[in-house]
């Protein structure tokens, strides 16, 4: 009889441990449960977060100048050649170090031009909470030269305001173009 109730005994302290056994695991299993769906949790929602950061098309340049002089002259030494390449199509020829400016020189393709290049720095000069501003004043053809290039003025007034200062010029530039050849 003592046999049997050792047997007893020992069967229902194995299932005591047992039951405090399963219930640990049990445990441990639902801390890991409980983690692993926190880590999917935070992983969504940090991706999500970076593509609405990344969707924000901020862009800063690092060459923002700090003093709106220097960024007025900056402007005033890009704007010429860039109104002179959106007015042209830009061919490089097969003389090395040769860049040859090809087009028809109009009315509504100088227009054009200027409103596409003051668009555009406009939009650059915003991103550092600076108004840009150009009117053209007035364009004349200048010359004719042998090789065939036509070249004409354009005189340009620039603004830059920033808020606190105003900044303004009038400036000529030359625009240089060979017409097509048929």
């Amino acid at each position: 009889m003592n046999n049997q109730n050792n047997r007893k005994k020992y069967y229902k302290n194995n299932l005591v441990n047992y039951k405090n056994r399963e219930s640990s695991n049990s445990d441990n299993a639902q801390m890991i449960l409980l983690m692993g769906i926190l880590l999917a949790i935070s992983v969504i929602l940090i991706s999500s977060i970076g593509a609405d950061i990344a969707d924000l098309d901020i862009g800063i340049s690092t060459e923002r100048s700090s003093s709106l002089l220097t960024e007025f002259i900056h402007i005033q030494n890009a704007f010429g050649p860039s109104f002179n390449y959106n007015l042209v199509d830009l061919n490089i020829s097969t003389i090395p170090l040769q860049v040859i400016f090809y087009g028809n020189m109009t009315n509504e393709n100088i227009t054009e031009a200027f409103n596409k290049t003051r668009n555009k720095f406009y939009i650059l000069e915003l991103q550092h909470d600076i108004l840009f501003d150009a009117y053209l004043n007035d364009y004349w053809y200048t010359t004719h030269n042998i090789d065939g290039t036509l070249t004409y003025s354009a005189d340009v007034t620039l603004e830059l305001d920033n808020g606190l200062t105003k900044i303004s010029r009038d400036i000529v530039y030359l625009l240089i173009c060979k017409p097509y050849t048929k």
